[in-house]
């Protein structure tokens, strides 16, 4: 349910005055008082997606030694190749930040670098994985609270926003403290020249560089490194394999619940559900009929892990094979999705960086993330559209359980905002909608075209208005 629809955007009320925000919206079956995002919020996201934007142009004009921060084989990248290289280190400092932080109530010191907040950005903006991530994975469970701190330093959407300041000595120091590495992400980059993970067969420590001239390296399209270890042999590690390993550590764990199975449109936190479906891939075949199980029916440990590896032979395929015979309605597939890497998380946080990108080019197109573009009342009304169109959006979604609906610009910039707030967004969705309601921003063009035709009907026939001028162009692909 997601995706963005190129157009600019027609009024709310054919007759309704364009400066006053109605006083209640109703969304289902609730008539709410105050909204669920605001003007000034949907600004303030806007200033940050504006500063990830110059991030990302600092990062892609680099060329020729302009900084010698940036290795030499990162320079002789394409700008594009470039950026992936940046958001790929960006993404294992948010790993590593997210897996040592501790609850912190100064907001100023909570907040990571730049690089590092928009991959935050990114997760938040999925929000079914965020939560199940949060929940499932403990060494990610305060991500959930420490959210608060995120979407507080963006609320205020004047010249005042925190991102537009140099980060103060305590916030610098706070992050030093927590992930011993440079606060700045270009000096980071300088020292960051490797990944290090465990080998999927024996368990040495493997350190992969992030490029290589090869293009074989840990950030690149054709990712492939060999074990070091003499004694072991394995050629031809690539994140398939690393994400087959993950799924072994998962399933071998005690206490951990495989990914895709604890979050439900009806409870965020099943984890009874989760508990069942983990056991029923354990003991399914062929993992029943090649493993010997011991009498408390479960098998733990890292010989256990190795096992479970060794049996899928560090396919995919063949792991997606075992795993879908134990689920129904393409549950395998979900599962399986999460286990492409060897990353904590759950999706591909590179590339729902990347994606983002051509959301934010098209704030820019439209100059929203200009700033004092909103300074003229009447400029500022068009964000008030776009929050009172956002309800409207959300009520059609409560209407129609079981439909897919797409977005245009204007509302997915006000759905963004609202799921910043990770908490609250979970809580407006379950109590208005009556379930919890999902982002993603990763579908194919053809579906978005037929689903966009059904959104403009479905608008139309429950508002009596346009849903977008004639002659706007077809869904995009973010």
């Amino acid at each position: 349910m997601t995706s963005n629809h190129d157009s600019t955007i027609p009024p709310l009320y054919p007759d309704h005055d364009a400066h006053i925000l109605p006083e209640s919206f109703q969304i289902g079956a609730n008539r709410i008082k105050g909204l669920l995002v605001t003007p000034s919020q949907l600004q303030g996201h806007l200033r940050l997606l504006e500063r990830f934007s110059d991030l990302r142009q600092q990062v892609e004009s680099i060329e020729g030694n302009q900084d010698f921060r940036i290795p030499a084989s990162a320079q002789a990248l394409e700008p594009e190749l470039r950026w992936t290289w940046f958001v790929t280190l960006a993404v294992d400092r948010f790993e590593r930040w997210a897996k040592a932080m501790q609850y912190n109530i100064a907001v100023d010191e909570s907040l990571p670098p730049l690089d590092v907040a928009m991959v935050w950005h990114a997760y938040l903006l999925n929000p079914g994985w965020y939560s199940e991530d949060t929940t499932r994975i403990p060494e990610l469970s305060s991500l959930m609270t420490q959210s608060g701190t995120f979407t507080e330093a963006i609320v205020r959407g004047d010249e005042a926003h925190i991102f537009n300041a140099p980060p103060s000595e305590a916030r610098i120091q706070a992050w030093v403290k927590t992930t011993s590495s440079p606060f700045d992400p270009l000096d980071s980059a300088a020292i960051t020249l490797n990944r290090t993970f465990q080998c999927p067969e024996c368990r040495s420590a493997v350190s992969a560089p992030f490029i290589t001239a090869d293009g074989k390296g840990y950030a690149q399209k054709n990712f492939s490194i060999d074990c070091p270890s003499s004694t072991c042999g394995l050629c031809d590690i690539n994140k398939s394999k690393l994400g087959v390993f993950k799924f072994a550590h998962d399933i071998s764990t005690p206490g951990r619940l495989l990914a895709g199975t604890v979050y439900t449109p009806t409870d965020a936190a099943d984890t009874a559900r989760g508990a069942l479906v983990t056991n029923a891939i354990m003991h399914g075949a062929p993992f029943n009929t090649k493993i010997k199980f011991p009498a408390t029916g479960m098998l733990w440990g890292i010989e256990h892990q190795a096992l479970f590896y060794r049996l899928c032979k560090g396919s995919p395929a063949t792991l997606m094979t075992f795993a879908g015979a134990a689920m129904k309605d393409g549950g395998g597939k979900l599962i399986m999705g999460a286990y492409t890497d060897d990353s904590i998380f759950s999706i591909d946080l590179v590339g729902a960086v990347l994606r983002q990108g051509s959301f934010v080019k098209k704030m820019q197109v439209l100059r929203w993330t200009e700033p004092g573009f909103f300074h003229d009342p009447e400029d500022e009304v068009v964000l008030q559209h776009s929050v009172a169109r956002y309800h409207r959006f959300i009520d059609l979604i409560a209407s129609s359980p079981g439909a897919f609906f797409v977005p245009t610009l204007d509302i997915d910039l006000a759905w963004h905002t609202h799921q910043l707030f990770a908490g609250k967004y979970m809580k407006n969705m379950k109590k208005y909608v009556d379930r919890y309601v999902d982002h993603d921003d990763n579908l194919e063009e053809g579906h978005l075209s037929t689903s966009f035709d059904f959104t403009c009907r479905a608008w139309q026939s429950r508002f009596y208005v346009a849903y977008t001028h004639s002659g706007s162009p077809l869904p995009s692909d973010t």
